[in-house]
């Protein structure tokens, strides 16, 4: 399936990707591949305008924090909280929350409560579960999510990112599929293309049969 895009606006001042934290090159380790809260947080206002007006960067500096893992918070409730502030302040949108940290919505009931919601609804969701072929280790990851055509699509811009001088697979938009991902994983994954990280079955898609959710929804004014 074809990345839905995001659409850049000719002005110089756009950002072309939202991921801009330090990187460390394709072996991994560095701040654009554990600032997801920031991600989510400029993810949300993107996905808000329809286009991209932020980057991580941007939102460190207006907020004078850090891009990087704790940049949002040391707790998922406290970057929720934040998120939610931060995405308020920029597109006049109200926030829901919904789950905390120690009460994470079951996937199931996550998806039918995001369903719930009138098409346009932006979201922000920290998932926490297992990816798929895993049995041990679960991880915990903020990315966004959109509501369409009565669909829900899940969108993970901290992969739409780029260092040196060379993006990434798939680094020319933001990571997506129709179940929560963690689109660095797949990034950094041998073999994978560009068109594969948007489907369901990347290397860095969530075992939703594992997952607890917090969500930060955005319904549309």
């Amino acid at each position: 399936m074809a990345a839905p895009a995001i659409r850049i606006g000719a002005h110089r001042a756009m950002p072309r990707y939202t991921n801009t934290a330090k990187a460390r090159g394709y072996a991994g380790g560095g701040s654009s591949e554990q600032n997801c809260a920031v991600c989510a947080a400029a993810g949300a206002v993107n996905l808000s305008r329809g286009r991209s007006v932020l980057n991580t960067g941007k939102v460190a500096d207006q907020l004078n924090t850090s891009d990087s893992k704790m940049g949002m918070g040391s707790s998922v409730d406290t970057q929720a909280a934040n998120i939610a502030q931060f995405v308020e302040s920029q597109t006049g949108r109200h926030s829901q929350i919904t789950g905390s940290m120690d009460a994470g919505v079951a996937y199931a009931e996550a998806t039918a409560r995001m369903q719930g919601y009138p098409d346009g609804t932006v979201f922000a969701v920290c998932v926490s579960g297992m990816l798929v072929g895993e049995t041990t280790g679960r991880k915990c990851h903020w990315l966004n999510a959109l509501k369409a055509g009565g669909n829900v699509r899940y969108f993970d811009f901290q992969s739409n990112r780029t260092f040196r001088t060379t993006t990434p697979t798939g680094g020319q938009n933001p990571a997506t599929s129709t179940v929560p991902i963690i689109g660095v994983v797949s990034q950094l994954s041998t073999g994978v293309t560009n068109s594969k990280m948007h489907s369901a079955d990347q290397p860095g898609a969530f075992a939703t049969g594992t997952v607890d959710c917090v969500i930060v929804a955005f319904p549309k004014s």
